[in-house]
């Protein structure tokens, strides 16, 4: 039958179905609490006392808040806030060890039901030993086709249409300025 045991020398609890270990909760007073769940199909869910979803594990891997389906490894529906309490910044760390100059290391995505149509990309320089520079790109749609727009290459030169500026402000273009 299905049961519980618990453990109070080792501070294990055991939940069971039909004499199969399901869920294994550990908490010792000099280690984390552990959660340990012993079906590959299984999924976890957080809930208020009325139901309402607050957290969701996918069994393979993707945690979600507010959804129940998350595509990425972190899916947050709603709103995201990241706020420090001290006097100190908060950062956004994105580190990727790109073998490739020009290669997004990090980037801010922006869709529209489904479609990207902005980006702003922290790309790699062309130092590819040392690994030590990188240039920012900013890029938006036109009819669904996301194109680069603007570039602040590694040495501070700023390119409006052209992602290779050859001077501090490099715009090219058939437009005029106003």
């Amino acid at each position: 039958g299905d049961d519980i045991n618990l453990d109070a020398h080792s501070s294990v609890f055991n939940f069971k179905r039909q004499g199969s270990e399901m869920v294994r909760l550990t908490a010792g007073a000099s280690s984390p609490i552990i959660w340990h769940t012993y079906q590959d199909d299984y999924d976890t869910k957080w809930t208020d006392y009325d139901g309402t979803l607050q957290l969701f594990l996918e069994h393979g891997g993707n945690v979600g808040i507010g959804t129940t389906a998350p595509d990425q490894k972190l899916d947050v529906r709603g709103h995201l806030q990241l706020k420090s309490t001290s006097n100190s910044a908060v950062e956004i760390i994105g580190d990727s060890n790109r073998s490739g100059a020009d290669s997004s290391i990090t980037g801010l995505l922006g869709y529209w039901n489904g479609t990207k149509v902005a980006d702003m990309l922290i790309v790699t320089g062309d130092d590819t030993t040392n690994k030590d520079n990188a240039g920012f790109i900013f890029r938006t749609a036109t009819a669904g086709s996301v194109a680069e727009r603007l570039r602040i290459a590694d040495d501070g030169k700023v390119g409006i249409g052209t992602n290779a500026p050859e001077a501090l402000l490099h715009v090219e273009g058939t437009d005029d300025f106003p």
